[in-house]
């Protein structure tokens, strides 16, 4: 693995039986069978203290991994910036950066980082481990309604929000950032370009690595080398609800630089001119928060979170269909036929009751008679012949 430097895994233990693996072992995240159980496992990489299970991303800049932190007992999210870059001192303090900005906020909707190191020349840090997907991989492969569209909107600007409220701004807010929960809420995640607001280029390394932002999400302000504010971060959320509506990018080229000038020359292009299907409420917020000039964008989260709530009165939920009246199951119909064969069977068995009880008492009845005719008859046989005869 050229991006990271794994240590040596010395021995395994089978984690179905307990015993260990012989050596050598396979590469990295190859299966092996246990010749003791016959079970197939995975075998995980060491980095550190922690066992690597999965790769689960990466970026220009670092790699990201499902692992295991023995030491407290519990899966977290690890990532590691490249090794080639570990070796840059700005961009080191960059990642350094990101994870003091990311430590420092408790919100529901920003992933969560527990902890910034260094191993074999590599930094990283430690962030919550959270099941499900990215959102990039959930428009390529779910049809997202407008309504589960706007309640993703509506996480994203809440994790926004939370961040600029601790003097945050993020400055790379695109789908490979953002994590959808297995519950649905948003996650963000990848503070690469964080910054504290009222920090110029000048006074942090912004300015050394801030090439490494996305073209297609980056602001015309940034490509103009302009101060930013929160509605930079509007623009990139344009761009990524732009990419939930239509599945594509508001503007597209193999070159880069075809990019950059087509955001500074050109308007913003309507998402209903690629889906006339798109709710026209989030078309127009779409549009406004990909305006050229910031100040035609929402000016504050106060104005932004006001639109989102007009939208949500106009957009009831709709993923759950109500039937027709004339659909609906008559249950008491339904209770009663139901009932009918109990009442039945029922019936049937008392019936069958009262008859045994009925032939018992007869048989009885009878019985009792016959016992008492047998008696009389012997009495009045042996009467006579038993009887003393007189002297």
């Amino acid at each position: 693995m050229q991006d990271v430097t794994l240590d040596i895994l010395e021995s395994l233990n089978c984690p179905h039986c307990g015993e260990i693996y012989p050596t050598p072992l396979p590469e990295v995240f190859e299966d092996v069978t246990c010749p003791h159980c016959n079970e197939v496992s995975n075998i995980p990489g060491k980095f550190g203290q922690f066992l690597l299970f999965a790769r689960e991303g990466e970026s220009v800049t670092s790699v990201v991994f499902d692992a295991y932190d023995p030491k407290l007992g519990r899966n977290v999210t690890l990532k590691i910036l490249n090794d080639i870059l570990s070796k840059n001192p700005e961009l080191v303090e960059a990642f350094k950066h990101e994870a003091l900005a990311a430590a420092a906020l408790n919100s529901t909707n920003v992933l969560k980082v527990y902890e910034f190191g260094i191993h074999n020349r590599q930094p990283f840090m430690v962030m919550e481990h959270i099941e499900g997907k990215f959102l990039h991989e959930v428009i390529q492969h779910e049809a997202l309604s407008d309504h589960r569209i706007l309640e993703i909107t509506d996480g994203i600007v809440q994790g926004l929000e939370d961040m600029h409220d601790q003097g945050i701004m993020h400055g790379d807010v695109m789908p490979r950032n953002i994590l959808i929960h297995t519950d649905g809420s948003p996650r963000i995640s990848d503070f690469g370009l964080a910054r504290f607001s009222g920090s110029s280029s000048g006074d942090s390394p912004r300015d050394q690595w801030e090439s490494w932002s996305s073209p297609y999400y980056m602001p015309p302000e940034r490509i103009e080398g302009e101060d930013e504010d929160s509605r930079g971060d509007f623009y990139s959320l344009g761009t990524t609800l732009y990419n939930m509506l239509t599945g594509e990018l508001p503007f597209f080229d193999m070159d880069e630089q075809v990019i950059l000038n087509r955001k500074l020359s050109e308007n913003p292009p309507d998402p209903r001119s690629v889906k006339p299907s798109v709710h026209d409420g989030l078309a127009e917020l779409c549009l406004m928060l990909m305006q050229r000039d910031p100040d035609d964008r929402p000016s504050h989260f106060q104005e932004l979170r006001q639109i989102l709530t007009g939208l949500k009165q106009q957009m009831p939920r709709t993923e759950r269909e109500i039937p027709e009246p004339e659909l609906i199951p008559d249950y008491q119909h339904l209770h009663y036929k139901k009932k009918e064969p109990f009442a039945g069977f029922a019936f049937v068995v008392l019936l069958a009751i009262l008859i045994a009880m009925i032939i018992s008492l007869t048989y009885r009845k009878n019985n009792a008679e016959g016992m008492d005719d047998g008696s009389s008859s012997k009495i009045e046989t042996e009467g006579p012949s038993s009887a003393p005869h007189s002297p």
